[in-house]
């Protein structure tokens, strides 16, 4: 038979399921065939004494003439073979599937009356097609046509001209048709749910490569802004103020030091992906004062106002926080030469307000550009559910603003 890979893995542990099953199946069938002959000739055949295997006996004239139901080898082979192919439908299918076709085959001819017998070829059927494409099995399915037809022969030629066992066969063929639309089935709707998982799966691993992108972004690109700036003024000091190049070469050796720190705990995940926490807690607005003075030391005028009433805020709102204005006063070192800026922060029916506003030159609408800096922040705003609007001021500058809503918010805190 053509050789195909299985669309699943067979599970070895499958036998403690397939191997009752077949034996079920085998002894139902042997079964209704001694009840078959019990019922047609008076009484069961092993009244005689001792196991009812044994050769073909010609008719008795006890019983009317009529030819004695005994167990001959061909049926004893057959009840053998499916036996053996429904064990074996799942760990070797095409095996299974063969032995299940030729021993009801044989059966079938030997006198095995329809009934139990046609479970077999069912499930061999339906195993094939929801172990593999249509296009392997289905030319295979013909061979169910010869097994049908082999329990319509007779040594007298009758009974394919017997229109009630042509129904018969007719209505096997139909149940075995319905059980390979049930095996494709099965096999779609599992095909549907791995495809669903690997699109989760893919979709989670963009996330998390995104998320981090943004992080690496805004960690080296804040750290190496504020290194400018310190590198700048040690530069302009050094001649008349060597004092003062020392601070800012200690503030560049923290920040740098800062920065590296946090970039192997964003970068872990690459060196332990089975990690399930971070190597260090994510920055929040905790952190927003050490960030503001590393600015100030560089000459940068920046205004903090933080409203005493935003409190304890989740981890995710008050790392996204952070990330905003860390993002809006690099992008104030960029773009707005000396400028001062100011930073707010409050809190006002549930959500978080960040308004971050520089003091630079007239920018117009049409020439503000959103590159990777805004666009991460609109990112990080709409990951928890806010908004974030970058806008040129009347005056001069650019304010961006963030509302981001606070969820879990504790029973304590009144907004």
């Amino acid at each position: 038979m053509a050789r195909a890979t299985p669309a699943i893995r067979p599970d070895p542990r499958q036998l403690l399921l397939d191997v009752p099953l077949g034996l079920l199946i085998g002894m139902a069938t042997l079964w209704s065939f001694l009840i078959s002959g019990w019922m047609g000739h008076g009484r069961p055949p092993w009244a005689d004494g001792g196991p009812p295997y044994g050769p073909y006996r010609p008719p008795d004239p006890e019983f009317g003439g009529v030819d004695r139901a005994d167990v001959t080898w061909p049926i004893v082979l057959g009840i053998l073979m499916l036996t053996a192919g429904l064990i074996l439908r799942r760990l070797r299918p095409w095996v299974g599937y063969a032995l299940v076709v030729v021993g009801v085959g044989v059966g079938l001819v030997a006198g095995i009356p329809g009934g139990p017998v046609f479970l077999a070829p069912m499930l061999a059927i339906a195993t094939l097609a929801r172990l593999f494409e249509p296009r392997h099995w289905l030319p295979w399915s013909a061979a169910l046509i010869p097994m049908v037809a082999a329990g319509l022969w007779s040594p007298d030629g009758r009974g394919f001209a017997d229109p009630n066992r042509l129904a018969g066969a007719t209505f096997v063929l139909m149940l075995l048709g319905l059980a390979a639309m049930i095996g494709m089935i099965r096999r779609v709707r599992r095909e549907n749910v791995q495809r669903e998982r690997d699109d989760d799966l893919r979709r989670s691993a963009y996330e998390e490569r995104l998320r981090i992108a943004r992080e690496v972004h805004d960690l080296i690109g804040h750290s190496l802004s504020v290194i400018n700036m310190q590198a700048g003024v040690a530069l302009h000091v050094l001649p008349k103020k060597p004092e003062q190049a020392e601070e800012s070469l200690r503030a560049i050796r923290q920040t740098s030091k800062d920065a590296l720190a946090e970039l192997r705990s964003t970068l872990a995940v690459f060196r332990d992906p089975d990690r399930a926490e971070p190597t260090a807690p994510e920055p929040g607005l905790a952190r927003l004062e050490h960030l503001i003075t590393a600015m100030r030391q560089a000459g940068r005028t920046i205004e903090l106002t933080v409203d005493p009433d935003v409190g304890e805020l989740p981890p995710t709102v008050d790392h996204t926080a952070y990330r905003i204005v860390q993002e809006a006063l690099t992008n104030v070192v960029r773009h707005a030469g000396d400028a001062a800026a100011s930073v707010s922060i409050t809190r006002q029916n549930g959500r978080l307000l960040i308004a971050v506003v520089d003091q630079g030159p007239p920018v117009r609408t049409d020439r503000l550009i959103e590159g990777h800096g805004i666009s991460g922040m609109r990112e990080r705003a709409r990951a928890v559910g806010g908004t974030l609007t970058v806008q040129p001021q009347p005056g001069g500058g650019v304010a961006v603003r963030a509302q981001l809503p606070i969820r879990n918010q504790l029973p304590n805190r009144a907004d």
